[in-house]
């Protein structure tokens, strides 16, 4: 089995969406949605729950890193989530 490199994966920039995340499946099932192309790699979040479970895809270590500080107050659009 190929294992894939653990490395840092932006998902979010600016308030845009820049990327996913991907276990070496959806990668390889995403790029046979593509017609062949084979641009999409794995990003080592495949994880399995239990030695019984399937593995899948999660996230680990989410690090939200903000270039500047808003109060709650001053958001008027958009979702919260803990």
């Amino acid at each position: 089995m190929k294992e894939s490199k653990q490395k840092k994966t932006c998902l979010v920039e600016d308030g845009i969406l820049k990327g996913f995340i991907y276990d070496i499946y959806t990668a390889k099932k995403e790029n046979s949605n593509k017609n062949g192309a084979d641009d999409i790699k794995s990003t080592a979040n495949g994880f399995r729950g239990s030695y019984a479970g399937t593995p899948s895809v999660s996230p680990s270590n989410i690090i939200f890193d903000f270039k500047e500080q808003v109060d709650i107050s001053e958001i008027e659009n958009g979702f919260f989530s803990y």
